[in-house]
């Protein structure tokens, strides 16, 4: 009978690799503390030079377009315009991260970011809700998602009258939410 004998291998431990286009977070941080030493030394000035870094800006253009490529808003047509109100919303609000009650400057940036889309989303709704008026009104078909909406409340409302038939033909008997609404309908 042979014996094996077990080897040990000694593993060398594995260092991660970056991804080329990511922020990290503690690099993040030294370029806002760089920056904001520029800033500082303009406040309370009309108008401020350049004080975000290049790298910042890097960051800033990374983390929105990687933001704007998420499930959630890939699909939209105005893409670009809501990549831009991010950047911009970045570019007004960069200065009032606190690096000295904070370090999770990555974090603040995404909610900054993702206010910005969400707030843009609302307005191009807001304008859409309105260009659908005015096409109802001069007779013309509004945008695809009101048409399907009319579609699902019309589907609803038949088979919502189809059952309130059924229970007055005594082909089914009626819930107790339905008995209630006709009871109350009746009173």
């Amino acid at each position: 009978m042979t014996e094996i004998s077990p080897t040990v291998q000694t593993l060398k431990p594995v260092r991660k690799r970056r991804k080329k286009n990511f922020v990290n977070n503690a690099d993040m941080l030294a370029e806002i503390i760089s920056s904001k030493e520029k800033y500082l030394k303009f406040e309370g000035r009309k108008e401020y030079p350049e004080c975000i870094s290049n790298n910042l800006a890097k960051m800033f253009h990374i983390m929105v377009e990687r933001f704007s490529k998420k499930s959630n808003y890939v699909g939209y047509t105005y893409n670009e315009e809501l990549r831009g109100t991010a950047l911009l919303n970045l570019i007004q609000k960069w200065h009032k991260f606190d690096e000295t009650q904070y370090s999770n400057a990555f974090a603040y940036y995404s909610r900054i970011i993702d206010n910005s889309f969400k707030s843009q989303l609302k307005k191009e709704k807001r304008v859409q809700a309105i260009k659908d008026e005015i096409l109802i009104s001069t007779g013309k078909l509004p945008s695809h998602s009101v048409q399907i909406k009319h579609e699902i409340a019309m589907n609803e409302a038949k088979v919502e009258d189809q059952k309130q038939r059924d229970i007055a033909s005594g082909k089914i008997e009626p819930d107790d939410e339905t008995e209630v609404t006709t009871q109350n309908e009746e009173t």
